[in-house]
C-alpha cells in the first residue's frame, strides 16, 4: 500500500486497526483524507444502489405483525 493511499484511507485503516484489538492510528486531517473519505463513500453509495431491491411478502409482514403484539403483551404484564 502506498503512503497516499494510506493517508487517504487513514480513518478506516484506524478502524480497522481498532477492530482488530490495535490502538486508534493517530492521523491529522488533509485534503487527501477528505479524498479518501468521499471516494470511500462514493464506492459505498454504488454499491447500496446496486443491490437488488428488498421483496417483502403480506405474509411476512402479518408474521412480524403478530409476534410484535405477542411481545408488546408480554410487556404490559
Amino acid at each position: 500500500m502506498t503512503s497516499r493511499a494510506t493517508e487517504m484511507f487513514a480513518p478506516v485503516l484506524s478502524a480497522f486497526n481498532q477492530i482488530g484489538g490495535g490502538v486508534p492510528i493517530s492521523v491529522q486531517q488533509s485534503s487527501s483524507v477528505i479524498e479518501g473519505e468521499e471516494m470511500l463513500a462514493r464506492a459505498v453509495a454504488k454499491g447500496v444502489a446496486a443491490l437488488p431491491r428488498p421483496v417483502v411478502s403480506v405474509e411476512e409482514i402479518t408474521t412480524t405483525a403478530n409476534r410484535v403484539a405477542v411481545l408488546e403483551k408480554l410487556g404490559d404484564a
